[in-house]
């Protein structure tokens, strides 16, 4: 059990801590035959967000409870009941949090496998036909860094900080207090800026 998660409990959501202090967060959306986020799963992420918040863990790592994939994204047939009735605009709430797992969830696609990075806040996942990087980085500091990439790559890089919400910014540079996404392509692979 989690400090701090004593007596919660999640429909969408488990948090377990590793032994090595990572917290691997597991989202299984009761009763879908897919991961799609729902008002309710993003309320519970928010709470279990707000939770790690009190006692950061050394990392975190978000995974699928489904053995078909991660997160299809928005669940539209929530959404057209509230268009349906009309409250829209009252049903979610899009923060800095969503767009935060944009930054992983929109790149790394199904299929990627996780690869080697030489630095502790970033995450690197390959395509499956070897066209395509992505890196993420986390950077918590006060201070942009300038991230080294392979050679022989084209580089786009998506960044979600205090002004901006996954829009494509200035290659290889990660702003203070951002994450950015560097998708890295060759041989004809689109690039998403």
């Amino acid at each position: 059990m989690l400090p701090g998660f004593d007596g919660l409990r999640f429909s969408h959501w488990q948090a377990d801590l590793r032994e090595d202090g990572v917290v691997v967060l597991s989202l299984d959306r009761q009763g879908a035959p897919v991961n799609a986020f729902s008002q309710e799963v993003l309320l519970e992420l928010g709470a279990v967000v707000e939770r790690l918040a009190l006692d950061p863990p050394k990392g975190v790592v978000l995974r699928s409870g489904k053995p078909n994939g991660f997160i299809a994204g928005a669940d539209l047939k929530e959404f057209q009941e509230f268009d349906r009735k009309g409250t829209v605009n009252d049903a979610i709430h899009v923060t800095r949090k969503y767009w935060a797992m944009a930054q992983f969830s929109r790149y790394v696609r199904p299929g990627y496998r996780l690869v080697p990075v030489d630095d502790m806040d970033t995450v690197g996942a390959l395509s499956p036909d070897g066209r395509t990087l992505v890196m993420v980085h986390v950077n918590g500091g006060l201070n942009p860094r300038r991230m080294t990439v392979p050679a022989g790559w084209r580089v786009a890089t998506i960044v979600t900080d205090a002004d901006r919400v996954a829009k494509c910014a200035i290659p290889r540079l990660a702003p203070a207090r951002s994450i950015a996404t560097l998708v890295l392509t060759r041989e004809g692979a689109n690039s998403p800026c």
